[in-house]
C-alpha cells in the first residue's frame, strides 16, 4: 500500500533489513515520498557507508556516501570528486533525453575556481537584508499564487506553484524585466519559459539575452569589488 501510511513504512522497514546488503538499493523514489527511506539509510551507514548499487531497470550504477564524515570528504575534495558531470541522480530515460539536449554551465554543477566566483555573484541577492526588504513582495505574490490553485481537483504542485514562485523571485532581481508598476508578470514568463525549457537558452531567445546580459553585468560589477 503505497499511500505513506504505517503500515507501508514498516513494511519497508523490515524489507531494507531483510534485503541482502550488496542487492539494497536507496532509488527507490516511493520510499522518499512516504518518508521511508529512513531505515535503508540506517543500515548502510551500520554496514556499508560506502556503497555501490548496480546499473538496474531505471538507474545506472551509483555510489551511496551516507556517513557525515565521508560525505565532508567527498564534498570538500574537489580534485577527485567533480561536479561537472551532474549532481543528480537521473532516470536512464531522463539521462538519455538530457544528453540530446546542450548542457549548460550552471554554478551549482561547476567545481572551484568557477563555482566560487558566481557564489560570489548571486550570494549579495540572497544576504539577510536583501531578503527583508523582498519578504513582502514575495510573500504577496506568493499569496496571488496560492489563492489561484484550483480547489476540489488535483493539480501540478510544481507546475502552478513551484515554477511560478521560482521564476517571480528571479525576475523580482531582474529589474530590466519588470513592468513600470514594478511586477513582473512578462519577466515571470520569460523566466518560467527559460527554467523550464519552454523556450531554450539560445542566443536567439529574448529571455537568454535578458537574463545573460543582466548577469554578465553582475558578475562584472562583482569582479570589480
Amino acid at each position: 500500500m503505497d499511500d505513506g501510511s504505517v503500515e507501508f513504512r514498516e513494511a519497508a522497514a523490515a524489507e531494507a533489513w531483510a534485503t541482502p546488503i550488496e542487492a539494497l538499493n536507496p532509488a527507490q523514489s516511493d520510499l522518499f515520498v512516504n518518508d521511508a527511506m529512513w531505515p535503508i539509510f540506517d543500515r548502510l551507514r551500520k554496514e556499508s557507508p560506502v556503497h555501490w548499487t548496480p546499473r538496474g531497470d531505471e538507474y545506472d550504477g551509483f555510489w551511496s556516501i551516507s556517513r557525515y564524515q565521508d560525505i565532508m570528504a567527498v564534498d570538500t575534495n574537489h580534485e577527485v570528486f567533480s561536479s561537472a558531470d551532474g549532481i543528480v541522480l537521473q532516470s536512464l530515460e531522463a539521462k538519455a533525453e538530457s544528453d540530446k539536449r546542450p548542457r549548460g554551465n550552471s554554478f551549482i554543477a561547476m567545481d572551484p575556481p568557477g563555482h566560487d566566483i558566481q557564489r560570489k555573484t548571486v550570494s549579495p541577492a540572497v544576504a539577510p537584508q536583501n531578503l527583508q526588504a523582498m519578504s513582502p513582495i514575495i510573500r504577496a505574490e506568493a499569496g496571488k499564487i496560492l489563492d489561484s490553485l484550483p480547489i476540489g481537483v488535483e493539480f501540478d504542485w510544481v507546475d502552478l506553484v513551484s515554477k511560478e514562485l521560482t521564476a517571480m523571485t528571479l525576475a523580482l532581481r531582474l529589474p530590466l524585466c519588470r513592468d513600470i508598476s514594478g511586477e513582473a508578470p512578462k519577466a515571470t514568463a520569460r523566466a518560467k519559459d527559460c527554467a523550464t525549457g519552454s523556450r531554450p537558452w539560445t542566443g536567439t531567445s529574448r529571455c537568454s539575452v535578458e537574463v545573460t546580459t543582466a548577469w554578465a553585468d553582475r558578475c562584472f560589477a562583482t569582479s570589480l569589488t
